[in-house]
């Protein structure tokens, strides 16, 4: 069980927002067509921010 008293709340979410860049890049060169649609690039990150926002909520 995590004691959210000793919780680090802003490193816990930095580490979750770095393995999702790490993820979402990869999944990027992964990709046949080597074309970077900005757009779809800015709304995964935006997805990804938010997802790593609310992590640790759904953890509590």
């Amino acid at each position: 069980m995590i004691d959210w008293n000793e919780f680090n709340y802003g490193a816990t979410v930095m580490c979750i927002f770095i393995v999702a860049i790490f993820l979402s890049s990869g999944v990027m060169l992964m990709r046949e067509d080597f074309k970077i649609n900005v757009f779809k690039l800015i709304n995964d990150f935006l997805d990804i921010m938010i997802f790593s926002l609310m992590f640790p909520f759904l953890l509590y």
